[in-house]
């Protein structure tokens, strides 16, 4: 309320993905991951924000992905898009387990001739990378740590599908570093984790693709 006057406004609040089997009770599912939490959201908004209070709730949706557990054999490798294709601007290496961005960061310092989506033109990135204690694959809030363990800067940039295929940054670094910017590409897969080592909202998991020429793709 300010002076006297009554203002409402739409807000909106989400919850991460988790994972319902054949064994999971729904309606103790729904109160404790929807309803329980969608609660508490609410009640820490109207504390922190003085003078807020809800009225109702307008609408309520509940998505359903598949969720395909993480484990060794995972590929996250996605083909790109054809308008990036086309552009000849980002090598993106058909890796077979779930550390794109470690062999997208690896092509990055070590740039092959021939065959560049393939793994075997690279060094293996174990031989050239630290990334002890990092979980895979990687979430944009690791990608930080990661940098300062390896002396590097790492931009990362994304796909906004409904402006026609348009190149936009997603990360930008803060490091400090005399070695040459790496860029890379984060494309959503059709994987879902239950968000546990994740630091996306929604449970997606990325495929990460080095961006050979930037000005080319943009």
């Amino acid at each position: 309320m300010k002076a006297g006057q009554i203002v409402e406004e739409l807000k909106f609040f989400n919850t991460k993905n988790e994972v319902v089997l054949p064994s999971t009770d729904i309606s103790d599912w729904f109160n404790t991951n929807v309803k329980e939490k969608l609660l508490a959201k609410v009640e820490d908004f109207q504390e922190r924000e003085s003078g807020w209070s809800l009225v109702e709730i307008i609408n309520l949706a509940v998505n359903i992905n598949r969720y395909i557990p993480i484990h060794g054999g995972l590929s996250t490798f996605i083909e790109l898009p054809k308008e990036v294709q086309s552009k000849k601007a980002v090598v993106n290496i058909r890796n077979n387990d779930p550390y794109c961005f470690l062999w997208s960061v690896t092509a990055a310092l070590h740039p092959a001739k021939l065959h560049v989506d393939r793994i075997s033109s690279y060094p293996h990135f174990s031989s050239v990378l630290r990334y002890e204690g990092l979980n895979f694959p990687i979430g944009l809030k690791d990608i930080s740590k990661f940098e300062k363990m390896n002396d590097l800067v790492i931009n990362v940039y994304g796909i906004k599908y409904d402006s026609g295929h348009e190149i936009v940054p997603i990360y930008l670094s803060q490091q400090k570093s005399n070695k040459e910017a790496i860029h890379l590409l984060m494309l959503e897969t059709k994987i879902y984790s239950n968000g546990d080592d994740m630091d996306m909202e929604d449970g997606s998991v990325y495929h990460f693709a080095w961006i050979r020429n930037l000005s080319r793709l943009l």
